[in-house]
């Protein structure tokens, strides 16, 4: 019979493994997701909304650079070349842009939050397929909700970040007391 002292590195190798592969279907099913929601609901894509050309017109007074959807910004003096400002020619486009692209991410994050939140609920209330799928979905769950955050974060305003946090934190608030309040 082996005392728990010869029995140690073998423990810990299996403990290796066994978070290694935790680790690994965290990491590969986040991508998965990932992956699976640009095939179905694609980004914006910015050419679309600003075309770009080889040629591009000089555009040194405001008239010109209003006349093609951009924003003219005056300059305290003339330069040498006689200009008294700059022009933002892809102004309006970009703006335009802009607000697809924080619909997108909003929506991609309400996907994802939903994802994270079911993974995370199906890893701590059940048993599905043992100790390692439990780790991963609630871990994946984890991760796809910190990815969520992330990539919305900047769209948010601040009460909504606000309302972000203090959901993600009743929800494991709540997990935690229905499942380890009787251990």
């Amino acid at each position: 019979m082996e005392t728990p002292a010869t029995n140690k590195p073998a423990t810990f190798f299996y403990n290796i493994k066994k978070w290694s592969l935790v680790l690994a279907i965290v990491i590969v099913s986040n991508i998965f997701f990932a992956y699976v929601i640009s095939l179905i609901y694609p980004a914006p894509i910015y050419n679309d909304f600003c075309k770009q050309s080889q040629v591009n017109p000089a555009l040194n007074d405001e008239l010109s650079c209003i006349g093609v959807g951009g924003k003219w910004t005056a300059a305290p003096q003339k330069t040498s070349e006689g200009v008294n400002g700059y022009c933002e020619a892809e102004f309006t486009c970009s703006n335009n842009f802009q607000k697809v692209l924080g619909s997108h991410e909003k929506n991609v994050f309400i996907i994802l939050v939903v994802i994270g939140a079911v993974l995370l609920v199906l890893g701590l209330l059940t048993s599905l397929g043992g100790a390692i799928l439990t780790l991963s979905m609630s871990w994946s769950g984890v991760l796809s909700l910190i990815i969520a955050s992330i990539r919305y974060w900047s769209y948010a305003t601040n009460w909504l970040q606000v309302i972000i946090l203090f959901l993600a934190l009743l929800t494991l608030v709540y997990v935690a007391v229905k499942k380890f309040n009787h251990q």
